[in-house]
């Protein structure tokens, strides 16, 4: 069956049916045209989710449950110890409330109330609610893609930065270079787990720590990949390409300072799409053009002083950097009814851990094609 009428059925609406699948809780078949094919298992599946979250049971432990790594008494123990603290900050509401009706406070006297902040149950809810109010703020489908553009720049920005002072005070050549290995092989570990937090953390303030971490790691591990694939010859087996080359360093700089063009432009055209809907083709050119402006601007700097290796290995490069980052934010203006802050910042992340991204991108296109 179709997903209108899995809707039907369950109750749940298409927004929810994607996630929990991107969630990895529900896996439809595909039919010969890449469409998806709902069973009565899925359907299944779908009215045990929706039953559970009802009982307050989060999607890690949903997860959990269905990957037997926890049975369903362990959570129901669990959701009734959560169910008993929740009654006790209950109960402080409670008191609360009536103090307001016995007092007869309007909302001008709101801030009379005797509410002792100190206790634990006053924290923790000041703590979870503030930080609900954060998180799930609505906002629209052009602010969300000038937040993500802004965050996406900003840490583009800070990594061209970065990049120099690595390079100025000689830690790139002392220590990098002789450890290019070790260095790519630890920064493409640490990108992917970026890349999996992301999917995992569902805080704003972890999210912050996460685009640190990927603004750290990204021009690092981009320069030592544009300095591996044209030094060592891992498109073509080709002869030396050492002379007359555009320093390694500065080509990650001038794709970085393309990726920043790029997003300025990006973000311009799906401003302009909003309305009618985003062209994915359209986007993927972007990515393209901007991936032969870098390899144009590497050549002008260079003053024409390349071999044929150098200039197929920069474009090859720069067209999969600039490709995933497009990918990446297409498909979550595709993937979501509505948006919020904590959205616009996981997918700035997405597109500062490329490397993770290109693991997940199959599936994640698949579900791209059955949005359109």
């Amino acid at each position: 069956m179709k997903i209108k009428e899995v809707e039907s059925i369950t109750g749940l609406l298409r927004g929810n049916i994607r996630f929990y699948e991107d969630e990895g809780l529900l896996h439809p078949a595909r039919s010969g045209n890449n469409y998806r094919e709902y069973s009565e298992a899925d359907v299944r599946r779908l009215e045990e989710i929706k039953k559970l979250r009802l009982l307050g049971i989060s999607i890690e432990e949903i997860k959990s449950l269905y990957d037997e790594k926890l049975s369903l008494q362990e959570v129901m123990q669990k959701r009734l110890a959560q169910i008993e603290k929740e009654k006790e900050e209950l109960a402080e509401v409670h008191k609360l409330c009536q103090q307001i009706l016995v007092k007869k406070y309007d909302i001008h006297s709101v801030d009379q109330i005797e509410l002792d902040v100190a206790k634990p149950e006053w924290k923790e809810m000041y703590k979870r609610v503030l930080g609900e109010d954060l998180v799930n703020v609505s906002i629209r489908q052009p602010k969300f893609n000038q937040t993500v553009s802004f965050v996406y720049a900003i840490g583009i920005i800070i990594g061209m930065v970065e990049l120099y002072l690595l390079e100025s005070t000689g830690f790139i050549s002392r220590v990098v270079d002789k450890n290019k290995g070790l260095f790519a092989i630890l920064l493409l570990v640490g990108t992917i787990l970026v890349f999996m937090a992301n999917k995992m953390l569902h805080r704003v303030n972890g999210k912050v720590v996460l685009i640190i971490a990927a603004v750290a790691i990204y021009p690092v591990l981009l320069y030592l990949l544009s300095h591996m694939l044209m030094r060592n010859g891992i498109f073509f087996a080709l002869t030396d390409a050492s002379s007359h080359r555009v320093a390694e360093y500065q080509f990650t700089e001038i794709l970085m300072g393309g990726q920043i063009l790029l997003t300025g432009v990006a973000w311009m055209q799906l401003k302009k799409a909003h309305e009618n809907g985003t062209r994915m083709k359209q986007m993927l050119l972007l990515g393209a053009l901007c991936a032969v402006l870098v390899t144009g601007v590497s050549l002008i700097i260079c003053h024409g002083e390349w071999i044929a290796f150098e200039i197929f290995s920069q474009f090859i490069i720069s067209l999969i950097w600039c490709e995933c980052m497009i990918l990446v934010w297409t498909m979550e203006n595709k993937s979501y009814a509505a948006f919020n802050m904590f959205h616009a910042f996981s997918t700035a992340i997405d597109m500062l851990s490329p490397i993770g991204v290109l693991f997940d991108l199959r599936g994640r296109y698949g579900s791209y094609n059955m949005r359109r």
